[in-house]
């Protein structure tokens, strides 16, 4: 890892750490003299940090097969987050997309780059790395949202909110009924109306800004629901959680953004203009950031525009609409409508949440992916919360069947969530594999592994790699190198179909001009066995003195093309 990034790791570090000394040395100075407490409390204090750390582990360790034998989602793309975690390693930041790196990535890059940074501290590979953070965001969101409901529902109770929010689910399986795939269905793969239905919370910790964006999100739900911590460092902390979700997680921080501002000044119908005045800065601070980052802020490529247009319903239908939210949310509706009813707090800020993700997710479309869905992710951690308080509830009462009772709820509400991690510990035959592609089984050979090693120091953040096909990838993953291929998702990043169609013609008809190439930004050439065709190409451009082998490694050579002579 060069400078920039390394500077920033250092920086950041440093910064972070220098608030917490600060924020423990302002909450010292205010603690009144001799306020000990009470006693009795210790003890028990100490019983549910034992229980809640207990718990995480334990939670952890029901996901950590899974997390360490697969790939998830984007992992395993070009541009994925293997890819853009290896890129900044070689500081290229702000990363760019790596099948057109003229241009930034117009992603949420945050996890990318904490990834980047463990594998700079531990000197692990971006894959590790991924599993790393993963695994200790989990048992951290555990343990956050453990202190929710403790604050929310009374001590004791955490547990309740931390089980259904991370592992709550919809009924996905009663679709699978008709054809018997039940494998395929309780890992979400099913439809209604033309519409996929929306995963479980576990599903989205393992898109991995949502591994960053959870823990955020809940850490801003405790500064909200607590009103005794006022003034400017309740307003910092919310300016640099804001500010982080900018660029870690898009989603999470527009309905945030929106939700804050509106329950941090009504929540408690005191108005006020200071309450006003630290808000807005706040959300500004964060928006700052956040455009200077890049990212989602950047504007869309080629004049494509926002491609976000109305329409009514998830779904084909008013009853495909209703049917997705159903088995999308399962007994999540029911008991977290119940459960606003029960909250002692918090009821503003929740419904907020709710009401505006179900209204994104409902009102708008995007033309590029599904990916407006994913702030139904953000209703389901609504609905889990407000459905802890109508579990906790039930559990409060003194029925005979009170067990029976809260055992079905829990069973009803977590059955898709805790039947997701099994299946793929259990390597369930039905898994699909294109969506959830096990971690890569057959390596790059040593002589690309050598190549790679020398690209790296050689080629720019804007130049492409090209490999061919079958090896192309481990340049991407392992070498942060751009290459022109791409998959089935490049296009949602929104490019134009002339980009997309000029840089197909290319890769399926190669080309014998070179300035062909050198108009993709195809500035580096590795051939072997299999390039015939290509390497007579670039014999031809040597001759001519339009490209020069620069290296070479067994049977692969390394070309560079070199400019158009101007006489």
């Amino acid at each position: 890892m060069g400078g920039i990034v390394r500077i920033g790791l250092w920086a950041g570090t440093l910064t972070v750490a220098a608030v917490g000394l600060l924020g423990w040395a302002y909450a010292t100075w205010r603690r009144p003299a001799g306020s000990g407490g009470d006693r009795a409390a210790g003890p028990r204090a100490a019983a549910g940090l034992r229980n809640m750390v207990l718990s995480a582990l334990a939670a952890t360790a029901i996901i950590a097969p899974m997390t360490l034998s697969w790939a998830f989602h984007d992992e395993q793309l070009y541009t994925g987050h293997t890819g853009i975690i290896a890129q900044l390693q070689n500081d290229h930041y702000p990363p760019r997309h790596m099948t057109f790196p003229e241009l930034e990535y117009r992603y949420h890059y945050g996890f990318d780059l904490a990834a980047a940074a463990v594998t700079a501290v531990l000197r692990v590979s971006p894959g590790v790395a991924i599993d790393i953070i993963t695994l200790l965001s989990w048992s951290y969101t555990w343990c956050l949202l453990w202190v929710l409901g403790d604050e929310l529902l009374g001590r004791g109770r955490g547990w309740l909110t931390a089980v259904i929010t991370l592992f709550g689910g919809g009924l996905p399986y009663l679709l699978a009924l008709p054809d018997g795939y039940y494998v395929a269905r309780f890992v979400m793969i099913c439809e209604v109306g033309g519409m996929d239905l929306n995963p479980p919370m576990i599903s989205y910790f393992f898109q991995h800004p949502w591994a960053l964006g959870l823990p955020l999100a809940v850490c801003a739900t405790l500064i909200i629901l607590d009103r005794r911590r006022a003034g400017f460092v309740r307003y910092i902390s919310l300016a640099l959680l804001l500010a982080a979700l900018s660029f870690s997680q898009a989603v999470v921080f527009a309905a945030l953004a929106g939700a804050i501002p509106v329950a941090e000044v009504f929540s408690d119908l005191s108005f006020t203009r200071r309450r006003v005045a630290g808000v807005a800065a706040a959300v500004v601070v964060a928006l700052l950031v956040g455009r200077a980052a890049g990212g989602l802020f950047l504007p869309p490529p080629d004049g494509m525009g926002l491609s976000i247009s109305l329409q009514a319903g998830v779904a084909a239908t008013l009853i495909d609409t209703i049917v997705w939210h159903v088995l999308t949310y399962g007994l999540l509706l029911p008991l977290g409508a119940c459960g606003f009813f029960f909250l002692p707090r918090g009821r503003l800020f929740l419904a907020l949440l709710l009401a505006g993700s179900l209204g994104v997710l409902n009102l708008l479309r995007y033309a590029h992916s599904w990916d407006l869905v994913k702030f139904g992710t953000v209703a389901a951690l609504a609905l889990s919360i407000a459905t802890s308080a109508t579990v906790a509830r039930v559990f409060a009462l003194r029925p005979a069947l009170l067990g029976v009772t809260l055992g079905l709820l829990l069973v009803g509400v977590t059955a898709d969530g805790l039947a997701f991690p099994l299946l793929f510990a259990l390597d369930a035959k039905g898994i699909p594999l294109a969506m959830y592609p096990k971690e890569p089984s057959r390596p790059p050979s040593s002589e690309d592994l050598q190549a790679i090693a020398w690209l790296r120091g050689r080629v720019s953040a804007d130049e492409i790699v090209y490999r061919k096909l079958s090896a192309a990838i481990a340049y991407d993953h392992v070498g942060g190198l751009a290459v022109p291929w791409y998959d089935g998702l490049t296009d949602t990043f929104g490019f134009s179909r002339q980009r997309m169609e000029r840089r197909r013609r290319l890769l399926v008809e190669p080309s014998p001009d070179p300035d062909a190439y050198d108009s993709e930004r195809i500035g580096w050439l590795v051939l072997g066995p299999g390039d015939s065709l290509l390497s007579r190409y670039v014999d031809d451009w040597t001759e001519r003195g339009r490209a020069r082998v620069e290296a070479r490694f067994g049977s692969l050579r390394i070309v560079r093309l070199l400019p158009r002579q101007v006489p």
